[in-house]
């Protein structure tokens, strides 16, 4: 197969993903500005900030009603058939920085209540700082509330989240590992700690944190994909095949439009398994997937 030869899967073909109001571009471009937006500020800055975004990929927003009921009552239940024909749906249901958004909070009110009261004071200083983009004094007074009660998993996220604002990614992913500790659950340490390894360009210890992602979302298609990714980068094509078509499978069944962007990065494998004339590992998880391919 020339390497200029695209893929297409038969799986691709049965599905038509996005509306004809929906562009693949303007999902694309509004997701990717929503992965921008910070997960420190309020959650109202948050949400006008998503329907900027959205206004600016698609010229116009109607998402307000949508994203605000989400954040509330979580990610509505796709009834059958139920066909998702605009924006603020299909972002909702599919986009990874809107379920983060949706689905997190370093509010005040969120924060245990066997947390230290005087770590509570010092950790509302340190959110106060960061929203006003003061990150060297968040610093100073999220480090005072861990020293006050060292499990507050909030106060080692936002101290994580400034520590990625002021490009010293080592401590933030120090800050993530401690919030995973007391709590394995957290998503924001979850999703942020592989990003800051491959900023340091770490490829193995982020693909032991995405693994770490997916021991707790094992449904999650984004973690398949990036750690497939990585494994890409380091030549392993055995489990970047393997995790890639994983995610492909699991963004074809939730009619997810990163199912283009899957379906790109299982071509760029193929073609690298000719080039390396490996392409017995292609059949192996072809079979697996049970995914065929047409030229």
């Amino acid at each position: 197969m020339n390497k200029t030869n695209t893929l297409v899967f038969l799986a691709v073909l049965i599905s038509n993903i996005l509306t004809a109001q929906v562009s693949q571009k303007v999902y694309n471009e509004a997701c990717a500005c929503i992965g921008k937006i910070d997960l420190g500020l309020l959650k109202k800055q948050q949400l006008d900030q998503t329907e900027a975004c959205v206004f600016l990929a698609a010229g116009k927003s109607d998402v307000r009603v949508k994203l605000e009921d989400a954040t509330k009552s979580g990610i509505p239940v796709l009834r059958p058939n139920q066909k998702e024909t605009d924006i603020a749906s299909l972002l909702i249901r599919h986009c990874p920085a809107v379920k983060l958004i949706i689905s997190t909070s370093l509010e005040t009110n969120t924060i245990s209540k066997t947390v230290k009261k005087s770590a509570l004071k010092s950790y509302e200083k340190g959110l106060a700082e960061y929203r006003n983009g003061n990150y060297k004094e968040t610093v100073v007074h999220l480090q005072k509330a861990l020293k006050k009660d060292n499990k507050c998993t909030q106060a080692w996220d936002l101290l994580g989240l400034t520590y990625n604002h002021l490009q010293d990614y080592k401590e933030a992913i120090a800050a993530y590992n401690n919030s995973i500790n007391i709590n394995p659950f957290g998503i924001i340490p979850l999703r942020k700690r592989p990003i800051a390894y491959a900023v340091l360009g770490d490829n193995h210890k982020g693909i032991k944190c995405y693994n770490d992602l997916i021991d707790v979302l094992p449904k999650e298609p984004e973690a398949y994909y990036r750690v497939g990714r990585l494994y890409h980068k380091i030549k392993d094509y055995d489990k970047a095949l393997d995790n890639t078509m994983k995610s492909f499978v699991l963004l074809k069944e939730r009619n997810s439009p990163f199912v283009k962007d899957a379906l790109v990065a299982i071509t760029l494998l193929r073609n690298d398994l000719t080039k390396n004339n490996q392409l017995d590992i292609w059949d192996v998880y072809a079979k697996k997937y049970k995914l065929s391919v047409v030229n």
